[in-house]
């Protein structure tokens, strides 16, 4: 009985996240967007002054570096020449 109550719960929760989840993917292909979430403030967008975790991640997510995979996901020159 316990089996099937986890196997229950289980279910209804991949059928929850996944009908929440699925407008989201669509409008973000759609539009090409993506809605981006912190649980802190930024402390600063400057890579010189940057300490905190969530900053590094910010320009991480909106900077470009000195190589980015292509299409084929092969290492090639972005910001480097």
């Amino acid at each position: 009985m316990n089996k099937v109550l986890k196997t229950s719960a289980l279910l209804s929760t991949a059928l929850i996240l996944g009908s929440t989840l699925a407008p989201i993917t669509a409008d973000a292909a759609k539009y090409k967007t993506i809605n981006w979430t912190e649980g802190a403030d930024l402390g600063t967008m400057d890579p010189s002054k940057s300490t905190a975790a969530v900053d590094f991640d910010a320009l991480q997510a909106t900077g470009d570096g000195l190589y980015r995979n292509d299409k084929s996901n092969k290492p090639a020159l972005a910001l480097a020449e």
